[in-house]
């Protein structure tokens, strides 16, 4: 299983966004993509392939850039008797190979210290996110619960409405407007009675003190009644 990881590795593109996570680190559905294995886990990756990162994978890639390539020797023409005896055997020419140059020790551990250090943060920030959502669903739980109680006191009352015979209610409406209407009546008859008398209201009522009078000016001066 560690060569099928170390080839599909060694297809990752340092360019392409997709092969790679957030944290750089070789993107786990890729990797079994190009192994043909959906057994990989982020674990079996990492052991087989310790340190490898995003920024190892462009080094190497750019040391593989910097290599010269091996020569290659060009191909003797053969003469017609060489030809006639080595007819039906093609010559076979080895490929030229490039070695990528292997990851600098030093940079390898510095990166696990920054990943380790961004996932110290990632996991600060999501148990500040975890305690922020738990403390809303109490929060949320709260005012369900009060909600719940105003409904079950709302429906005690309407449950006590309900009991109140419609007819004493509309008995006591129809008695309050019938009592209602015979005092305006009475007022009514009184306020008649006093105009067929000529009797003016004017002179029936007392007159105000002249004192009363000036204190009801309310002037900047004398307003105090003064004593006896």
């Amino acid at each position: 299983m560690s060569e099928k990881i170390n080839q599909a590795l060694a297809q990752l593109d340092v360019a392409n966004d997709n092969h790679w996570t957030g944290d750089g680190l070789p993107r786990l559905e890729t990797v079994k993509m190009l192994a043909g294995d959906q057994s990989i886990t982020r674990e079996i990756l990492t052991q087989a392939r310790p340190g490898f990162i995003r920024a190892t994978a462009a080094q190497a890639a750019q040391a593989a850039q910097a290599a010269p390539a091996a020569p290659v020797a060009p191909e003797p023409v053969a003469t017609a008797g060489e030809q006639l005896a080595a007819a039906g055997t093609p010559s076979a020419v080895a490929p030229s190979t490039v070695v990528a140059a292997p990851p600098v020790a030093g940079a390898v551990l510095d990166n696990n210290d920054e990943l380790e250090a961004k996932l110290a943060d990632l996991k600060a920030q999501l148990a500040d996110e975890v305690a922020t959502a738990q403390g809303l669903s109490e929060d949320v739980a709260k005012a369900s619960a009060a909600y719940a109680g105003q409904v079950r006191v709302i429906d005690a009352i309407r449950e006590q409405i309900n009991l109140i015979n419609p007819a004493k209610q509309s008995d006591a409406i129809r008695g309050y407007l019938n009592r209602q209407k015979a005092v305006l009546q009475e007022r009514g008859a009184k306020a008649q009675r006093l105009k067929d008398s000529g009797i003016n209201l004017k002179d029936i009522l007392p007159t105000r003190a002249p004192i009363d009078v000036a204190m009801g000016r309310k002037t900047a001066r004398g307003t105090k009644r003064p004593g006896a």
